[in-house]
């Protein structure tokens, strides 16, 4: 028996893990796409936090079979006249408004950009509040169904004129390297914008010291349980980055620290 392949769409939005409004966006791709999978990646982004969405993106979308469409709704630019993109990159779709949301991505040497512009796409009647519902949410599901619907929805779009946004950068300085808090998951842990990449292209594997602000590290760890509960820990989590994790609590109330906090290793 051969095995068939569902059509897959992902959604990523900032509105909250009770929202109705999820439903509402599964209720239109079902009405487009009866048999489909839709995996719910996250609804519990910052409110607005285009950049905690853009920063998470990459480290999603890499573990997701090729053909998956992704839809990712933190717009706090709806009904204005912001684009709304499908990029395609490595063989998967991602749709969202033009605000700096795929930025991680337009370096990429496959990456192409369309606008969507044909309606016929859309629902018939369009919210100037829910461009995710009525206009995101069916082309999801047209690509889903068929991949050759890309060159269909809408004009290319050139890569100089889509929306970026400037990460927090990354400074090498003397005998360190200093990054910032990026995003604190479920579980109160710090995620900075040091990739394990990036620090041992600069530093030694041993001896290495974390500040962030006046709390001083040791050390690296290797995983949580390598210390005490209670203990404050620095480790390269499962994305890779450095992030500061309290055994057995919660970082970012215990040290009062979250995005933007300033993060060093030396």
């Amino acid at each position: 028996m051969s095995h068939v392949r569902l059509p897959l769409i992902t959604l990523t939005t900032d509105f909250g893990a009770d929202s109705p409004y999820v439903a509402q966006m599964k209720g239109v791709i079902y009405s487009r796409l009866a048999d489909c999978r839709i995996v719910d990646v996250t609804h519990s982004i910052a409110p607005q936090s285009v950049r905690e969405a853009a920063f998470l993106l990459p480290t999603n979308v890499m573990f997701f079979p090729p053909g998956a469409v992704h839809v990712v709704v933190v717009d706090p630019g709806v009904g204005t006249e912001r684009n709304i993109l499908c990029v395609r990159s490595g063989k998967q779709y991602l749709i969202g408004p033009d605000n700096g949301l795929f930025s991680m991505f337009f370096d990429k040497p496959d990456c192409d950009v369309r606008r969507l512009e044909d309606r016929s796409f859309w629902r018939s009647e369009v919210s100037d509040t829910f461009h995710g519902r009525d206009i995101m949410a069916p082309v999801a599901a047209a690509l889903a169904a068929d991949a050759n619907q890309f060159e269909k929805i809408g004009s290319a779009v050139p890569l100089e004129q889509v929306v970026r946004i400037e990460f927090p950068p990354v400074v090498i300085e003397g005998n360190g390297i200093q990054g910032q808090i990026v995003y604190v998951d479920s579980f109160g842990n710090l995620i900075s914008n040091l990739s394990r990449q990036q620090v041992e292209s600069v530093l030694a594997k041993s001896d290495l010291c974390v500040r962030l602000e006046k709390h001083v590290i040791r050390r690296i760890t290797r995983t949580y349980g390598d210390a005490a509960d209670g203990s404050v820990v620095a480790l390269f989590g499962s994305s890779e980055y450095l992030e500061i994790a309290v055994v057995g609590g919660n970082a970012a109330t215990a040290l009062s620290a979250g995005v933007g906090t300033a993060v060093r290793l030396e």
